[in-house]
């Protein structure tokens, strides 16, 4: 038996599960997301500033080159509070009954699929989730909750894959073999939205 994983009381979640379930898992992305989900967006701000500081320097533009800077400090401020309200509004609960993901900084979207509804769990891990000892797992549903929906870059992602195969084997209908874990060294992609790292 896999141990439970510390069940964290977040805004609203109380809410968004129905009363009498059993709240078996509470997550959400790890902090590193904050910082790997916009990296390559922060790289190009600080390439293009880089080189606008530079060229203004050098004489080779008339450019400010602190106004540069400047603006792209900003920029990268601006991307890391979007990325930080992005980790503040999502939820990743798994219950008795069911797993959720909710996310949304203006609207709220919640996906809520049925443990028997799920078909298959990927856990797939990038180069910089295995670098930071992240994953992000994706579950592949059938009937009315038809789709993929993922856990994006969560810690503890082969302890969180055990936990999800028990609680599935236990109150949903999955089997050991529909389990699979997937490292990758690129972006994998997989269809119906699912996010995965690159």
């Amino acid at each position: 038996m896999v141990a439970p994983l510390p069940v964290a009381e977040m805004p609203g979640m109380r809410d968004l599960v129905p009363h009498g379930e059993i709240v078996i898992a509470s997550l959400r992305p790890s902090f590193w997301f904050i910082v790997l989900k916009p990296m390559w967006r922060l790289v190009s701000v600080a390439a293009v500033s880089g080189l606008g500081a530079a060229a203004g320097w050098g004489g080779w533009a008339a450019i400010d080159p602190w106004i540069a800077l400047a603006v792209g400090l900003g920029a990268v401020s601006m991307l890391v509070l979007y990325t930080l309200a992005d980790w503040l509004t999502r939820m990743y609960l798994l219950t008795d009954r069911r797993v959720m993901r909710v996310s949304g900084i203006v609207r709220q979207v919640v996906f809520d699929a049925p443990l028997p509804a799920v078909q298959n769990v990927v856990l797939y891990r990038s180069v910089r989730e295995r670098a930071t000892g992240l994953g992000t797992v994706v579950f592949s549903t059938a009937g009315g909750a038809g789709g993929e929906f993922s856990w994006f870059m969560i810690d503890r992602p082969v302890e969180v894959v055990r936990l999800v195969r028990e609680t599935l084997s236990r109150y949903g209908h999955l089997g050991p073999g529909q389990v699979k874990l997937k490292p990758h060294a690129g972006d994998p992609g997989p269809a119906g939205g699912a996010e995965v790292a690159s």
